[in-house]
């Protein structure tokens, strides 16, 4: 993408913010939220941004450590980059070109989307995605969680080319290697995902010592929650993400997430698929559809399993048209 005006002014400020962050966390914290706030007026993101002000009176407030320890664990360049392509070309750019395509013909293109990739299983899931990746900043999305199975340079390689894109990659520890690592250290607006499992704590800090930014997630209830959050706090990952997909009691679990991020009491941040994700494309796009693409190119909404759409055959809009159109026959 071109460097326009915008871009460079959002470009300085981001700049300007982290410098900031790292001589002062406590004071310029309150300030980006007090910032935040004056362009969020309603909806889920205005409540938590309400929630997290409130707990920031605090001066011992867990969030104040949360920001410590980003400053500590990230790599400035890392920060930077992931704020751009999330902030500017995720939020301001690809919400833009989103919105005008619903006005045009009614087509609910996502914020985010949701992918998988198996080289080892499916070597094609490599090609497929970089030209899903190609064919979705088209549309407008710049951000992807992508769930991948079995590292490899290749991939890392196609992350690389779409260097204007923020990418959430979630993996199982075991995946997660010193050659992994080393990959993954030169592709700065990325974000490793850790699976909760056996050895994810000993992942978060290899991650860490290569400065990458990092979460952990888990499928769990809301018994659970508590635990998790105080068993990750001593290793700084960012989110626990927590999965609540097809899930019964998946509402009650939002609930309790929004519950512990308004008390604020964890250096960590909790958050709830698909509630959180459908909130921010409710406010950026104007809808609460989210798709997830499986590894042979799969196309399907988040929340059900039909309709569906080849990516191999269709390109991505048109996927989505589809499936839209379908939904609303069904319903």
């Amino acid at each position: 993408m071109d460097n326009t005006l915008p871009e460079i002014m959002f470009a300085a400020l981001i700049r300007k913010t982290l410098k900031e962050l790292k001589n002062d966390p406590e004071r310029n914290t309150r300030k980006i939220i007090d910032l935040l706030s004056v362009f969020v007026k309603h909806g889920p993101a205005n409540d938590f941004l309400t929630a997290v002000t409130t707990t920031l009176k605090d001066s011992s407030s867990p969030y104040f450590e949360l920001i410590r320890n980003l400053t500590i664990n990230v790599k400035t360049d890392s920060l930077y980059a992931f704020g751009m392509n999330v902030g500017y070309h995720g939020f301001l750019t690809g919400s833009g070109m989103i919105k005008k395509k619903r006005e045009e013909d009614n087509t609910d293109i996502p914020w985010i989307m949701f992918m998988r990739s198996d080289p080892l299983r499916y070597p094609q899931s490599l090609s497929l995605s970089d030209k899903i990746i190609t064919q979705g900043k088209e549309s407008g999305i710049f951000v992807y969680h992508i769930s991948l199975q079995h590292f490899s340079y290749t991939f890392t390689g196609i992350l690389k080319k779409h260097s204007d894109c923020a990418f959430i990659i979630s993996m199982d520890a075991k995946d997660i290697t010193e050659d992994a690592v080393s990959a993954f250290a030169v592709i700065p607006a990325l974000m490793i995902n850790v699976r909760h499992g056996a050895k994810s704590a000993e992942a978060l800090l290899r991650l860490h010592r290569a400065g990458i930014l990092c979460s952990v997630s888990a499928n769990t209830s809301c018994s659970d929650l508590s635990s998790l959050l105080h068993g990750y706090e001593a290793y700084s990952p960012v989110f626990l993400i927590i999965d609540s997909q097809n899930k019964d009691s998946g509402e009650e679990l939002y609930k309790e997430i929004c519950r512990y991020r308004k008390d604020g009491s964890f250096s960590i941040i909790p958050w709830c698929f698909p509630f959180d994700d459908m909130n921010i494309c409710e406010y950026l796009c104007g809808h609460r559809r989210l798709y997830r693409i499986s590894e042979q190119g799969i196309l399907k909404n988040c929340r059900s399993e039909l309709p569906t759409a080849d990516l191999n055959t269709v390109e991505l809009e048109k996927a989505i048209q589809l499936i839209q159109c379908c939904s609303s026959s069904i319903s």
